[in-house]
């Protein structure tokens, strides 16, 4: 049986490791006006998870919000809130993996308060883990 290229894509994409949520799912928070927009934003835990398989040195976590109009900005090691990416980024955010967990601090800024999924997946330049984890957050 010959193996095709579609089957050898397949072998390389198992060789991805999986995530495993270790916190942060799921959770409420409340919802605050945005100043001078007609939005809202809504702080959340940390979100952790944990590489499930072997990683490589090249291996990122991508956060991602995939419903539309929802924007998720970043803080930083002192709790400084970075800038808001531009709206039509689809939310995403990499992150480094650092003793085989990758945390994340949040804001979501959205349209309306409501449930909103971050997910979570391994990437390796264009290439994206076989598993990801979601992430429910309700903004209220």
């Amino acid at each position: 049986m010959a193996i095709t290229a579609a089957h050898a894509a397949q072998a390389k994409l198992r060789e991805m490791p999986s995530l495993a949520i270790v916190s942060g799912s799921p959770q409420t928070q409340h919802a605050y006006a945005a100043s001078g927009t007609n939005q809202y934003v809504t702080d959340f835990s940390p979100l952790v998870v944990k590489i499930v398989g072997s990683s490589s040195a090249n291996d990122r976590v991508e956060f991602t919000c995939p419903q539309p109009h929802c924007g998720i900005r970043v803080f930083d090691a002192d709790d400084d809130p970075g800038k808001w990416p531009d709206p039509d980024n689809k939310g995403i955010y990499d992150e480094v993996i650092k003793g085989g967990k990758s945390t994340v601090r949040i804001s979501l800024q959205t349209d309306a308060p409501g449930n909103y999924t971050v997910v979570a997946q391994t990437i390796d330049g264009d290439r994206k883990g076989p598993r990801s984890a979601p992430f429910i957050l309700i903004s209220q």
